[in-house]
């Protein structure tokens, strides 16, 4: 993928006309709300299964917060955005996270860890 300077962007949009930037505005709007089509809970359910854990976190009676914050890592250092990912992750994490409370920052923490990751460029996705 090539990379594209912003003024660059901001000059071809100053010599469009408001048609043109209407149509591109919902044409990028479409592409945007496609790629932002959320994981199932399933999906979640499977990374949460598969997540990988370091001998410190299967040592720990919080095990399970692990394996959840884990995979809410996994998902977004793979690709996914935040918001695509929260809401399956958390139905699951209220399933698998026994300690009341925990199962939202289990799943916050991991979105961030992965965002950190991704900013970083730590990572392929």
């Amino acid at each position: 993928m090539t990379a594209i300077d912003t003024s660059d962007l901001e000059a071809t949009f100053a010599r469009m006309g408001a048609d043109q930037l209407a149509h591109l505005a919902g044409n990028l709007y479409a592409r945007a709300t496609e790629r932002r089509t959320c994981i199932t809970v399933d999906r979640a359910r499977r990374a949460v299964a598969l997540a990988p854990l370091t001998p410190t976190w299967e040592k720990s009676i919080l095990a399970d917060v692990g394996r959840v914050r884990t995979a809410a890592r996994l998902l977004v250092e793979q690709g996914w955005h935040p918001e695509q990912v929260v809401d399956a992750m958390a139905q699951v994490a209220s399933e698998v996270i026994q300690q009341a409370h925990i199962e939202r920052e289990a799943v916050a923490c991991g979105l961030a860890d992965g965002m950190a990751t991704r900013e970083r460029g730590g990572c392929d996705g």
